[in-house]
């Protein structure tokens, strides 16, 4: 973990929250979905070598921290408030959660390089693709009704939302 449950409490400021929420979930699923973007880049879990420049590590380190602070912090937001409640916190909650998005897919495409933070060592996982792919049209299913053979073909193309570099049912 990068961040703590009080640089969540700083980034929220006097947002009243309820005594039950559990801050260090939203923590742990900002950086599941970090590790998302770093697999097949950087070896898991990051640590940054020793050998490194303070400095740099530091930046590093800072790096990472900020992302997995924003990106909690816009997750536990959201999880707040809907744009209908509170139309100002949603946004900033949205923003937060962007931008550390914005960064992540940065790292991804190699734009910015977590400088101290082991590469893979694995050459045929060195930078994962996303699969895009639609059934033709004219697909033998093998069912035995034009009707389900529909409900698949609808099924397998329905509409997609990228999160964290994977692909999630929009419908769901």
């Amino acid at each position: 973990m990068w961040c703590s449950t009080n640089d969540i409490d700083d980034l929220i400021g006097d947002i009243p929250v309820g005594s039950g929420v559990d801050r260090v979930k939203f923590i742990n699923k900002a950086e599941a979905v970090m590790n998302t973007y770093f697999a097949g880049i950087y070896t898991l879990p990051i640590s940054i070598l020793s050998s490194v420049d303070p400095v740099t590590s530091g930046t590093t380190t800072n790096l990472l921290k900020s992302l997995q602070e924003d990106l909690s912090s816009g997750m536990f937001l959201l999880s707040l408030a809907s744009v209908h409640e509170v139309e100002s916190l949603h946004s900033y909650a949205k923003d937060l959660r962007g931008r550390a998005l914005s960064n992540l897919k940065q790292i991804r495409e190699g734009e910015i390089t977590l400088i101290g933070a082991t590469l893979e060592s694995n050459p045929s996982l060195s930078k994962p693709r996303k699969i895009l792919s639609n059934a033709p049209e004219n697909y033998d299913t093998g069912f035995t009704s034009s009707t389900e053979a529909l409900d698949s073909n609808s099924f397998y193309n329905r509409p997609m939302r990228e999160t964290g570099g994977t692909f999630y049912d929009m419908e769901r």
